[in-house]
Parts: C-alpha cells; sequence; structure tokens
C-alpha cells in the first residue's frame, strides 16, 4: 500500500462557549504575617461569594499567590541612599470559568468588586471544550 500526503493551510472557527473571569488582587501590608492571613481571607471570600450565587465553590482556582517585599530608595544625604522597607504587597489571581451567557455573571462580578479590597476583573471568552472542538473537525 501507498502513503497519500496533503499539503496546505486550513483554518478552523468555533464560537466560545464559556465565560472566564479573572479576579486580580493586589494588596500592601506592613507585616507579612498580615498579607499572608489577608491572602487566605481573600480565597475564602471569593468562594463564599460564588457560592452565596449558587455555584459550587471549587469553581474558583488560584493561579498565582505571591507575596513579595517593598522596598524603596530613601535618600540619607546627598549622594547617599538607603533601601527602606514599606511592607509586603500580595499579588492574587483566580480564575472563574463560567457558561456562556449565565444570568449571574453581573451579579457575581459586583459582589466582587463591593466585598474584596484591590480588585481588578478581566473578562474573556474561550473555547472551554477543546476536545469537542477536534471531535468536529
Amino acid at each position: 500500500m501507498g502513503t497519500i500526503s496533503v499539503l496546505g493551510h486550513g483554518e478552523a472557527k468555533f464560537t466560545p462557549d464559556t465565560t472566564r473571569v479573572i479576579v486580580q488582587v493586589s494588596q500592601t501590608y506592613v507585616a507579612y504575617d498580615h498579607a499572608f492571613n489577608a491572602g487566605v481571607s481573600n480565597a475564602n471570600k471569593l468562594k463564599d461569594i460564588v457560592a452565596a450565587i449558587g455555584f459550587d465553590r471549587d469553581i474558583v482556582k488560584t493561579s498565582t499567590f505571591e507575596i513579595n517585599k517593598n522596598l524603596e530608595r530613601e535618600r540619607v544625604a546627598r549622594d547617599d541612599y538607603k533601601w527602606v522597607h514599606r511592607g509586603y504587597t500580595i499579588k492574587q489571581i483566580f480564575t472563574i470559568d463560567l457558561e456562556m451567557g449565565n444570568p449571574n455573571l453581573s451579579t457575581l462580578l459586583s459582589h466582587i468588586g463591593k466585598e474584596i479590597d484591590g480588585v481588578e476583573n478581566e473578562l474573556s471568552f474561550v473555547l472551554g471544550d477543546i476536545e469537542g472542538a477536534r471531535l468536529k473537525l
């Protein structure tokens, strides 16, 4: 038997089926343990918010959790500087995937904004069922 080879270029387009909410939190604290405890509290608050709206708490996924020491250079004399500790900044990124067109999306965003300080939200529309899309090709 022979082999058939096909060369060329193809394109496939699919309609997104998932709304991805990316929740970014940035907060600064004087002490490391306060920053760490705030991070744990933020994760629990977010899970409580999604549960109160009727979602499973497990839809909240943590993709980033870091605490960094803030240092700034401070002038002490004409040509002399020293590093000064200005606290700890916690950075967290959570993702929440909802099915496209979920009627509770605006309620979720509203509660997140009201209940968690230092939050910024991003929305993206993605193909959640990648395997199903491959089978359609």
